[in-house]
């Protein structure tokens, strides 16, 4: 149900007020930016804190980080909701994690529908579908007027709209079947003898297509001055794979997988940023860690692969190089924004 008046209420009120130490997290496609969301982030910012990627990530931050940090410390999300939005797998792991921080009775997401009908909506996410709505074809102050009701009454009655959380019991044991249901069968999933088998062909395409996107990059843009290269070998416990991209000042963003063996324990991918360093004697001792993140695969019901750092953050293989890619885009325009400074 699109509003344009409030989110509680019949009409926006102008002269509430947030608590200023409020943390606002606002989750968006960039296609959005430059109309809506910087204008949007302005006024805001003024009233709470606000994270923005604008303002919140400087060069050379890590992205993957600055995000979940941003996550992690909101105290509301404010998510415009547009076509571009719904194509975006950063945004569907930023909706992701801020369901996740959502309890039983409290709401954390507060929706912007920007150009969207409820059917697209609700193709993207039900639950989004059915909560409340601001519509941002309103003037910009009584879209914000509309965002500080919405938090105010969050914050004091911890529930957007006075309604029972299910209409129907029987639905509550349906819900909860399913749920037991899907959990049986991913955990028969995962510990079925060709989970291993499932994994090392993710691993094998991932690492393949990261070659791929980096060969595409680099000859597209020599003066990036990027490199990179891969391999296979044998070591024990576990076999690893790996893939290097050396940046022009030698840093290396690398990814390295170890190979299930029988079973998916002790299966893992590194994705890190490291700065090589050298003894007096010119042998590479113990690098600088830029940057470090470790995920472990899980199998779907159905055997797709997920990679997952934590309870918020989980990949396919196409998020997963996208988050790869992102990293390496981050830590290469620190170093290119520092080269033309000087």
């Amino acid at each position: 149900m699109l509003i344009t008046a409030p989110v509680i209420g019949t009409a926006c009120r102008c002269d509430k007020q947030m608590k200023p130490e409020t943390k606002i997290f606002i989750s968006h496609a960039t296609e959005d930016k430059v109309e809506f969301v910087r204008p949007l982030a302005e006024k805001l910012k003024r009233l709470s804190h606000v994270w923005y990627d604008e303002y919140s990530l400087p060069f050379g931050a890590s992205i993957f980080g600055s995000i979940s940090a941003g996550l992690k410390d909101c105290d509301f999300g404010v998510v415009v909701l547009s076509d571009p939005f719904f194509q975006k797998k950063w945004t569907q792991a930023e909706i992701a994690g801020l369901f996740a921080l959502e309890n039983v009775g409290t709401r954390k997401i507060v929706p912007i529908w920007k150009g969207v009908s409820k059917s697209e909506v609700e193709k993207f996410s039900p639950i989004l579908a059915d909560r409340r709505a601001i519509d941002s074809a309103q003037e910009l102050d009584k879209v914000v007027a509309c965002i500080v009701e919405a938090i105010e009454a969050a914050s004091v009655e911890s529930i957007y709209v006075h309604e029972p959380i299910v209409s129907d019991p029987r639905k509550c044991f349906q819900t909860l079947g399913s749920r037991l249901s899907e959990y049986v069968a991913t955990r028969a999933m995962n510990q079925s003898p060709g989970a291993p088998n499932l994994v090392h062909a993710a691993q094998s395409q991932f690492v393949s297509q990261l070659n791929a996107e980096v060969e595409q990059i680099a000859l597209a843009n020599p003066k990036f001055g990027i490199s990179w290269s891969s391999g296979e070998f044998r070591c024990i416990p576990y076999d690893i794979v790996w893939f290097n991209v050396t940046l022009p000042n030698e840093d290396v963003v690398r990814v390295e997988t170890t190979r299930p063996k029988g079973a998916l324990t002790g299966t893992r991918l590194d994705i890190s940023v490291f700065r090589p360093k050298r003894d007096e004697h010119g042998s590479f001792i113990r690098p600088d860690r830029l940057e470090d993140h470790q995920f472990v695969p899980e199998l779907t019901a159905n055997g797709n692969v997920v990679w997952t750092e934590s309870a918020t953050i989980r990949f396919d293989n196409s998020g997963l190089v996208d988050f790869f890619l992102m990293t390496l885009h981050s830590h290469l325009a620190a170093i290119i924004e520092s080269r033309m400074k000087g």
